[in-house]
């Protein structure tokens, strides 16, 4: 993950992660993923958990919550026919909000 990445321009710390694939002598650039909605120093990107085709991506200040701020956001992507998708279609919105997700996905991915 990149939770200082300037994805919005003037130096926000929106955050991104970047994905790799090794394929079998080099690893390979795959993907950027971003916020579905990028706001500054919210740090998307602060803690990243793949398996297979699926890909958690913790952005610990998200403020999307109602009444809690800075509560973090657990984005859940799929990889689908080779695109990185946010939402995968057991999850209505793709994403898991509540206070510390973003710093637990990691350890708790099987879980999610």
């Amino acid at each position: 993950g990149a939770p200082g990445d300037d994805t919005l321009g003037g130096g926000d710390a929106a955050g991104a992660a970047y994905l790799y694939e090794y394929d079998g002598a080099d690893w390979q650039y795959a993907a950027k993923l971003v916020a579905p909605s990028p706001s500054p120093t919210e740090y998307f990107g602060a803690s990243v958990a793949i398996d297979g085709d699926y890909a958690v991506v913790g952005e610990p200040n998200d403020s999307v919550l109602a009444g809690v701020p800075d509560a973090g956001a657990a984005h859940i992507y799929q990889r689908i026919a080779g695109t990185w998708q946010c939402g995968d279609p057991s999850w209505r919105s793709g994403i898991v909000r509540g206070p510390f997700w973003a710093v637990w996905e990691s350890l708790w991915f099987r879980l999610v």
